[in-house]
């Protein structure tokens, strides 16, 4: 399954709803904003108390997180349920950062412009 990378940005599915998120390097913290959160209709009952109660955004600017809230997501129909920082007025809706590539021991191909997600069948996801 192939796609071209647009922009730093990878498609992926909430609630079968599909939109595209940025691929992040530079950030620490996978981050989705409240915004968001509400249009999509996740949970916001199941939010936990923020593990990093004010983050500094790629401006220097100070973020409030809302609190942490696990988000079931699929990428190239493989799931995966991992927890975002919830950012009230934040202009992106979604930033899948390090800590989302590390802990799914993703990498990004630069050269072929994709996304290497290794599951049981060693699939590679495009980036958008």
């Amino acid at each position: 399954m192939a796609t071209t990378l647009k922009q730093n940005k990878v498609e992926i599915a909430i609630k079968g709803k599909r939109t595209n998120a940025l691929l992040d390097t530079g950030a620490s913290l996978t981050v989705a904003s409240s915004a968001f959160i509400q249009k999509t209709r996740c949970s916001s009952a199941s939010l936990q108390p923020p593990t990093h109660p004010i983050i500094r955004g790629v401006t220097g600017a100070r973020l409030h997180v809302l609190g942490v809230l696990t988000i079931p997501i699929s990428i190239g129909g493989l799931a995966f349920s991992h927890p975002f920082q919830v950012i009230q007025h934040f202009d992106y809706p979604l930033i899948l950062s390090v800590d989302f590539l590390n802990e799914n021991k993703a990498s990004i191909d630069f050269a072929s412009q994709q996304l290497i997600l290794p599951d049981e069948h060693s699939m590679t996801h495009s980036v958008v």
